[in-house]
């Protein structure tokens, strides 16, 4: 088997041995309600994980093809507050046992060229969005990007942990592994990892194989210290049945 390459990524701008692109992508939303005598439509993130309230003009959601219940665009800079950019800088300057990092990059290592193809995905998305509070967005993402589901809604809206449902359900596409919690930052990349703690929103990611989850933004894979000793895990790595194309450089499932 062909190990992937950056290479194979020559229509993105790619420096440092990092993935990115020049290009911001907008955030996607879902138009979930409109008052008939109003002439708003009201928009709000599909993860409860974000708190963002967007609005648009009826009559320009029209002229921009888009109907009720249809997936709409809302721009970078409401995503990107104050608020997501501060807890960000917090975490990174003054986190402790769970903390935000800059990211290492893909470790080839033990990793399949698919494998490599998601961790790459999630690299890139966790460089543009870098917050925290929207993990769950942050893999939907790249799991998007990668072609691994085909519409952001594909996976169950609400919270990271609400993600489990989904991969407990396509065991032809997702294999669960059993892995000790002293060697989950051992991880290869492409492997994701999802936490939970009772009644909590929850964690997930995407290894990279140096030890770090990508989401949102990326991290020391710290969360279960961080959230003491009632927090569990479980991970998800990808089946045989997922093949790279490397004419789209996505990933394709073979039935």
């Amino acid at each position: 088997m062909v190990k992937i390459s950056l290479d194979n990524y020559s229509d993105s701008q790619v420096s440092d041995k990092r993935f990115s692109v020049s290009k911001k992508e907008p955030v996607k939303t879902v138009i979930f309600t409109c008052v008939p005598s109003s002439t708003r439509v009201y928009t709000k993130a599909i993860d409860a994980e974000i708190r963002i309230e967007a609005a648009l003009e009826l009559r320009n959601a029209h002229n921009h093809g888009v109907k009720i219940g249809d997936i709409a665009e809302i721009p970078d800079s409401v995503l990107y507050n104050p608020i997501y950019k501060s807890s960000y800088a917090y975490l990174k300057l003054f986190g402790g046992k769970f903390k935000v990092e800059d990211c290492k990059g893909v470790n080839n290592k033990n990793a399949s060229t698919e494998d490599i193809c998601l961790s790459l995905y999630a690299e890139r998305v966790a460089d543009k969005m870098e917050n925290v509070g929207a993990c769950y967005t942050g893999v939907k993402k790249a799991l998007l990007s990668a072609g691994i589901i085909n519409n952001y809604d594909d996976m169950p809206r609400g919270e990271a942990k609400d993600s489990i449902s989904y991969f407990e359900s396509h065991p032809e596409k997702f294999k669960k592994i059993f892995v000790k919690k002293e060697n989950l930052k051992n991880l290869p990349a492409g492997r994701i990892v999802v936490f939970t703690n009772k009644d909590d929103a929850g964690h997930i990611v995407i290894t990279n194989g140096y030890g770090q989850g990508m989401s949102s933004s990326t991290d020391n894979m710290g969360w279960l210290d961080y959230k003491g000793k009632e927090a569990q895990y479980v991970v998800y790595e990808l089946t045989d049945g997922w093949k790279y194309n490397v004419h789209t450089k996505k990933l394709e499932f073979c039935d």
